[in-house]
């Protein structure tokens, strides 16, 4: 079929329909030949191929108009100077719709381009503009936590979508996907050469043998590497329209108050240009609240300065403070990396233990912009496996055991993974749960990763990339099991909500700047208003003043003393004495077991408490 074409307006990257008219825009040189491919959909005939007239091109971009093209009929893909390419800015790519297809040779032989076809009804939808103050986030990877479940919808948006009121029920305020753009899943091995020593032995060779060594592809799970930016992944689609459902599983999230925040991961050979325009695509298509920043040489400062971002959460490693200081939005900006990890796996573990350090972190807050904290993510043990490991096990990846970190801090507890002892089992428990509550009693924005609040185990993988099995998925049985924990992690969500004083927005300064008789934070040991941070010190009382924050009914906070107790003997902490009449209860205990929340709180009538060995408690003066 012949097609009238035209030179096209170079306005938007990618195929953009027009008045019944495509246009394609992409980069290339003046000097390259450039052509379209155009392929009916559901065949695999040969294409229809529109030469580009070289005069079509302004700089390094390349624009032609195609009149009359039903785009609802053809997928297409570009030429240039002979190689055929798929639009880097394709709104959907054809030919990934099943997952990890291994009867696909090649990605260039079989991958198309597609049109988007069908609209979204977006209504009146509305991002739910969680303050940085009431941010909770679970971090997830969109087939691995739905994997293990019943249902012909596993691995799917829709199978997500369908588990929101387990959000809900949880206390989640925002959700971050790992990327679920479309990127390559099948990692294809090189073929690598045999040395010329093994070649030339004199034993003899089958006619069947070959000098070259055949590996199996591995599985790209995390879907980190270069991406098709603007198509959303296929294969995690139930249905045949990835877009539409990816659109309403965020529509959904929307309505229940959840946020929805994208990774996305850009390699260094990414244009500026095609990551600020995904971006746009992202917030312009699919109304996403925030972007997880992640890469090589992403260009942060671009990104700032974007007008059309200026409302959308952003999340980074690093911003430079100056630039921080003049933001005027407050929950516009996030910092989002490992600092909070390691001082307090150090004093959970005992290993390098540094108080201070852990103190700091647990304060930290910025008044222009967020502090995101988390103890486990993906890159790294599950919550339940820093407690069940020393070292490594990720035998699986087929690397040896050399992927992957080596500075876990982590702790087996007396055996290297699974057992039944109940000592070894009970000290697991009451560490996870250590764990949980100075992620949830920080300032920061915590972050809890999939699985975490039920004790999803990896089996000692602390790089679980490619594995598109039970390892990599959440591991949905063990919920049952570990109710104790899920519901742990639920009352520990309750009370952060209900005690503002713990999620100030602006840094505490500690001293009394509001003239209330106390600082807003102060430290206490042995004696009250007394605690030093030496190098020796691994138990400390963290008192929050309730009079620095003001409840939904305008109602003061209560005072908060937080004991904390890293060392493997008990220790006595001292109670700062309280204006009038008030007294400290006794409300939380990580070395109560099951009944870590007490059923009822306890006064304590003394001066000071004693908190059991590698143990969290909670007191509430009132």
């Amino acid at each position: 079929m012949k097609y009238k074409i035209k030179e096209g307006n170079y306005k938007e990257f990618g195929a953009v329909w027009n008045a019944g008219n495509v246009i394609f825009t992409f980069r290339a040189k003046k000097s390259d030949r450039c052509a379209i491919l155009l392929y009916k959909k559901g065949t695999k005939g040969t294409a229809e191929r529109i030469e580009i007239p070289q005069s079509y091109s302004i700089g390094e971009v390349c624009s032609v108009c195609v009149l009359g093209l039903n785009r609802k009929l053809y997928d297409y893909n570009y030429e240039i100077n002979g190689k055929v390419v798929t639009d880097s800015y394709a709104k959907r790519i054809i030919g990934r719709e099943k997952w990890y297809d291994l009867s696909r040779k090649q990605e260039k032989d079989v991958l198309r381009s597609g049109f988007e076809t069908v609209s979204f009804p977006w209504k009146e939808d509305k991002h739910p503009e969680i303050p940085k103050s009431d941010m909770l986030i679970y971090k997830l990877h969109v087939r691995g936590f739905s994997m293990d479940t019943n249902g012909v919808n596993r691995g799917t948006f829709l199978a997500l979508q369908k588990k929101i009121p387990y959000f809900k029920e949880l206390g989640i305020t925002s959700l971050e996907l790992m990327p679920v753009y479309e990127f390559e899943e099948i990692m294809y091995p090189k073929e690598v050469e045999l040395p010329e020593y093994i070649k030339k032995k004199t034993f003899r060779r089958k006619k069947s043998l070959i000098d070259t060594k055949k590996e199996e592809p591995k599985v790209n799970f995390w879907g980190y590497g270069r991406g098709s930016y603007f198509a959303p992944k296929a294969s995690y689609a139930f249905s045949d329209n990835p877009s539409y459902e990816l659109k309403k599983l965020i529509y959904t999230l929307h309505e229940n108050g959840i946020e929805c925040i994208m990774e996305m991961f850009f390699p260094k050979e990414v244009p500026v240009g095609e990551i600020i325009d995904a971006l746009h695509y992202w917030v312009l298509s699919y109304h996403v609240d925030g972007f997880h920043l992640q890469g090589e040489e992403i260009p942060v400062d671009a990104i700032l300065e974007d007008p059309l971002l200026k409302e959308t959460k952003l999340f980074y490693a690093w911003f430079e403070e100056e630039r921080v200081a003049k933001e005027e939005d407050k929950n516009h900006l996030f910092f989002c990396n490992d600092e909070f990890i390691y001082p307090i796996r150090h004093m959970l573990c005992g290993k390098e233990a540094n108080l201070y350090e852990l103190a700091n972190q647990m304060r930290k807050q910025q008044k222009n912009a967020g502090y995101v904290n988390y103890i486990c993510d993906n890159n790294g043990f599950s919550l339940a496996d820093l407690f069940a490991y020393s070292e490594k096990h990720n035998e699986a990846n087929g690397e040896q055991n050399k992927d992957g970190m080596n500075w876990n801090y982590s702790l087996n507890c007396g055996v290297e993974g699974e057992t039944r002892r109940r000592d070894v089992l009970n000290l697991r428990k009451k560490l996870e749960k250590n764990a949980l509550s100075v992620l949830y009693l920080a300032q920061g924005i915590p972050l809890l990763f999939s699985g975490d609040e039920f004790g999803n185990s990896q089996n000692g993988n602390n790089n679980a990339y490619c594995q598109d099995n039970p390892i990599g998925w959440v591991n949905w049985n063990r919920k049952a099991s570990a109710r104790e924990l899920l519901f742990f992690v639920k009352k520990l969500i309750t009370f952060r909500k209900e005690h503002p004083i713990l999620t100030l927005e602006e840094p505490m300064q500690m001293y009394d700047y509001k003239n209330v008789g106390v600082p807003d934070l102060s430290y206490h040991g042995e004696e009250a208003w007394l605690q030093g941070f030496s190098s020796a010190s691994q138990a400390v009382g963290i008192l929050y003043a309730g009079k620095y924050a003001k409840k939904a009914d305008g109602s003061f906070d209560d005072n908060i003393f937080l004991a904390l107790n890293f060392h493997t003997t008990k220790k006595r902490l001292a109670f700062p004495k309280q204006e009038g009449k008030k007294k400290w209860y006794r409300i939380m205990d990580t070395a109560r077991g099951k009944e870590a929340f007490l059923p009822e709180a306890i006064h304590e009538n003394k001066k000071e408490a004693a908190i059991e060995p590698q143990s969290v408690v909670i007191f509430i003066g009132k």
